[in-house]
């Protein structure tokens, strides 16, 4: 059957499928990304129900043993007590999809608030993710960043005499693990109080969210033909892949910078995404930033009123790319965001389906089991009296039910959509 869409004053044959196409197994190639989104996470081992109470979950990687969340024993730790007698730099790293762009919004809309409370945000920051390679090149110069205009207006900043607020979500994850690169910011650093931020959010919600970004249609993917020069694999194989090739590193995401940053930054805070999720901005204000009291009350005043970049289905766009592959656009000029919206239209306004109710692949009731041990062991490390309290490990388990109940581990079974007539 040919499905006709009319929409925003075009009419166009969306995916001409027909019930005689024979079914064959589709292989999805997994390709990293080179640029802003290169897995930085990973899942620690699995916990059964019978272990994941046990007070010790040992993890060996980049030569420190983790026994507990105390016990980065090769990560020296600042004494609280200390008295400031620097301005304060509060670095927020992310890690991506843990709330980093609400953050940047808010940090930008409450700019003289902060200034108020005393502090300078830089959004010059930001901007050192792609466009500063030799940052996240190893044996590069990076004496040349210095003499980069972006970075001078950054370290212009630093010299205000000022506490300054910088957030770059990728750039502690891409940074180049070298000598010359850490001596670099800790000189440019030197006048100031470093204090890193990271943020934690339950490994179980992080993994579908980071497998969206990896995928999701941006504006630079519309340019490269339009949109259909990236390969979707379904998140079951690529979730499959993604552990085969981060087993090593065993590391939640804000681990893997806690403990490459550490080393060389030693005051280090986790902020729990999770510990006021109706607004995670007022709690960072309040909680994080030092004596930040007009933007804090100011913000748990107004409330959090949108979150940005929420990961969303990827289904209409498997749909789009498996038409792409099987040649049913041949004859048809448009981009992958142009057709996924079609198939968004048809399935949710003509069927008044959703983007879920599709015959789906999902993660196996044992690989379902072993992601939620790796989630709790990972909270049971990074914020135990979290995991011990009522919002622990008894909240982490029903919100892990609730995803496996709205699909967030499944995607569509692009095979049997297409034998569908009614397609």
């Amino acid at each position: 059957m040919t499905t006709m869409v009319r929409r925003a004053g075009l009419s166009y044959d969306i995916l001409q499928l027909v019930g005689f196409i024979f079914a064959f197994s589709v292989i999805y190639f997994f390709e990293t990304e080179q640029g802003d989104l290169r897995a930085d996470g990973g899942t620690v081992g699995i916990l059964t129900k019978e272990q994941d109470n046990a007070a010790s979950f040992a993890v060996k990687s980049d030569n420190i043993n983790v026994s507990s969340p105390s016990a980065y024993d090769d990560v020296p730790v600042p004494d609280k007590q200390e008295q400031r007698t620097k301005p304060i730099l509060l670095l927020h790293l992310g890690p991506i999809k843990t709330g980093s762009s609400s953050l940047q919004v808010y940090f930008k809309k409450e700019k003289h608030l902060l200034e108020k409370d005393g502090y300078h945000y830089d959004r010059n920051f930001r901007k050192f993710v792609d466009t500063k390679e030799c940052f996240f090149v190893p044996n590069c110069d990076v004496e040349k960043i210095a003499q980069d205009k972006d970075w001078g207006k950054f370290v212009a900043s630093l010299r205000s005499g000022m506490n300054v607020i910088a957030s770059n979500e990728v750039f502690a994850r891409r940074f180049a693990d070298e000598p010359a690169h850490w001596d670099f910011l800790k000189r440019e650093f030197n006048s100031f109080d470093v204090k890193i931020v990271l943020v934690y959010r339950r490994y179980f919600e992080w993994i579908p969210s980071f497998y969206y970004e990896q995928f999701k249609m941006s504006r630079n993917r519309l340019k490269v033909n339009g949109g259909w020069d990236k390969k979707m694999p379904i998140f079951v194989d690529w979730y499959r892949d993604y552990r085969k090739r981060i087993e090593p590193t065993v590391h939640h995401p804000a681990e893997y910078n806690m403990i490459k940053w550490g080393r060389h930054f030693p005051d280090i805070s986790i902020f729990n995404l999770h510990n006021n999720p109706d607004d995670m901005v007022g709690d960072f204000f309040c909680n994080v930033i030092p004596n930040a009291t007009n933007a804090c009350l100011h913000r748990l005043e107004k409330g959090m009123e949108n979150s940005f970049h929420v990961g969303k289905s990827l289904n209409y766009d498997i749909l789009a790319v498996r038409a792409y592959e099987d040649g049913l656009l041949n004859h048809v000029n448009m981009t992958r965001e142009e057709v996924s919206n079609a198939i968004r239209h048809r399935q949710e306004h003509d069927l008044n389906l959703s983007a879920i109710e599709f015959p789906l692949i999902c993660l196996s009731p044992k690989e379902e089991e072993d992601l939620l041990g790796a989630s709790l062991g990972y909270e049971l490390k990074l914020q135990p009296d979290w995991y011990a309290s009522s919002k622990g490990e008894i909240e982490h388990r029903a919100k892990f039910s609730d995803a496996v109940q709205e699909r967030k581990f499944c995607s569509v079974n692009s095979t049997a959509v297409m034998l569908d007539t009614g397609w």
